[in-house]
């Protein structure tokens, strides 16, 4: 087994520039259309902006991540699944009046 490296210890600062810029963004299930968009969104990476795509476990449980979970910024949701989510209501409805449709061209 490799010997492991010692990792330094970052002060509060280093730690929160590390993290400045940072987008996570959840998706489908991996090899789908939207887990592949999420990865050709790396390109936009630069020195002030770094998306990580993260593998959701389909549309419910990635609007619930992205409510909930800390580091998941934006996601790919099915807009059945939003008006499906209104009815009964186990979401704050703030969170749902405005979702971004993605146009198909």
């Amino acid at each position: 087994m490799p010997a492991l490296l010692p990792v330094p210890a970052l002060s509060t600062g280093e730690v929160y520039r590390a993290n400045q810029g940072t987008v996570g963004v959840i998706t489908g299930m991996e090899g789908g259309t939207y887990a592949q968009t999420a990865a050709d969104l790396t390109i936009l990476d630069d020195g002030t902006l770094r998306v990580l795509p993260i593998i959701g476990k389909g549309s419910l449980q990635n609007l619930s991540d992205i409510l909930y979970l800390r580091g998941i910024d934006v996601g790919f949701v099915q807009a059945r699944c939003i008006d499906l989510c209104k009815t009964p209501q186990p979401i704050p409805d703030t969170y749902t009046k405005y979702p971004v449709r993605r146009q198909t061209l």
